[in-house]
């Protein structure tokens, strides 16, 4: 049995932190660190999981997740998921192109 942890459950990881963040409202996740990191396990195996906060000239906060599982000499598994929140709390998704610079 590998015990590597596959995409779809460094996938999970990060969906599960954006869908807990978006549960926040605008004023709590703008009460959030710019950058927060953190340590997941799934099946006994660490998780990097960073939490990014970026506030946009238009008040805007986009929110991007990134889980990453380490494998061999810097190889790993990497997962994106994001949104924008405005202060109405309204969240769109965050499109996979504006979140190129967290790879």
């Amino acid at each position: 049995m590998d015990p590597a942890v596959n995409r779809i459950e460094v996938q999970n990881v990060a969906a599960q932190r954006v869908e807990r963040l978006q549960s926040l409202s605008f004023t709590a996740i703008a009460a959030l660190p710019e950058r927060q990191d953190e340590i997941e396990r799934a099946r006994g195996r660490e998780i990097a999981v960073a939490t990014y906060l970026d506030r946009l000239p238009d008040d805007r906060i986009r929110v991007v997740v990134q889980a990453y599982f380490h494998r061999l000499l810097g190889v790993g598994t990497m997962a994106l998921k994001g949104f924008f929140i405005a202060p109405d709390n309204t969240r769109t998704p965050v499109p996979e192109k504006l979140m190129w610079e967290f790879v």
